[in-house]
């Protein structure tokens, strides 16, 4: 039986609160950080990421996405330099963050941490602390303490082990003045999650001596990008090892469906996605 004009309204009344509650939906202009990367920016409805949010990162290619060298040093310790998380991608976006501002970098999490020299490039080290958090539960609680500390606050966190409940905490306490970047491996890239944006890095093919990757944009909470409008694009890490940039024009969604399709699956949201999968 179809639902009445009545009960349809307080369905949207419910979905306007439960969207303030997570810092979705907001009476004022939500501050906005680009990334730096002048096409993911045009192509993000709001223009870059929104503080006080939850940006998730994740790898691609079975686990190929992570970095196999976070420095741009040659030395013998770089090379044995392994993270199973897109950290150069996490540099440059606290970079890019630290331009616009002035933040305290909290990097939370062992396997977050990138090396000596790559954090030197960033221009954050001064202003980093550093935590190790073994466990999901020890890295909730200081994220959590960290983002509702009220000053602007960038937390880099490892999102291993995360559910959907966990990840709605996280995005309670970003509002305000802190933004997040949780950091997942490809495994877990279909696992429910309350974050504003998901993303997926895959390493690309280069004949060079500069790593390549592809970015993707798998999810955008809110707002949906403009139907047709690129997903996907090339990346190259920069010869000085500061950041990223821009080296190919939009590679597409990635997904091998339709933009309509592929916006109906995101409205659908990752729970029901996921209840699928598992029926």
């Amino acid at each position: 039986m179809p639902l009445t004009t009545g009960p349809l309204r307080r369905l949207d009344r419910i979905a306007e609160q439960i969207g303030r509650l997570e810092g979705v939906i907001s009476d004022s202009p939500p501050e906005v950080f680009p990334t730096g990367i002048a096409p993911i920016d045009a192509a993000i409805p709001a223009g870059g990421l929104i503080r006080g949010g939850v940006h998730e990162w994740c790898s691609g290619n079975g686990g190929d996405g992570g970095d196999r060298v976070a420095t741009p040093s040659r030395s013998r310790r770089s090379d044995l330099w392994r993270s199973p998380f897109p950290l150069t991608i996490a540099l440059h976006l606290v970079g890019s963050i630290a331009r616009a501002s002035a933040p305290f970098v909290c990097w939370i999490g062992r396997r977050t941490w990138p090396s000596c020299s790559a954090l030197l490039a960033t221009g954050v080290p001064e202003r980093s602390v550093f935590i190790d958090a073994p466990r999901a539960a020890e890295r909730l609680w200081a994220g959590e303490v960290v983002l509702r500390s009220g000053t602007d606050t960038v937390v880099v966190l490892d999102g291993s082990g995360m559910d959907l409940t966990m990840t709605r905490r996280l995005q309670l306490a970003a509002r305000g003045r802190g933004i997040a970047l949780l950091l997942r491996s490809d495994h877990e890239l279909n696992t429910p999650s309350a974050a504003s944006t998901r993303w997926r890095v895959s390493p690309m093919a280069t004949s060079g001596t500069h790593p390549r990757w592809s970015v993707e944009l798998v999810r955008c909470k809110g707002t949906q990008p403009t139907t047709g409008a690129p997903r996907r694009w090339g990346v190259e890490q920069k010869r000085d090892g500061t950041g990223v940039v821009c080296i190919s024009e939009p590679l597409g969604d990635g997904s091998g469906a339709t933009a309509d399709q592929t916006d109906r699956s995101e409205r659908l949201g990752d729970s029901s996605v996921q209840a699928r999968r598992s029926a």
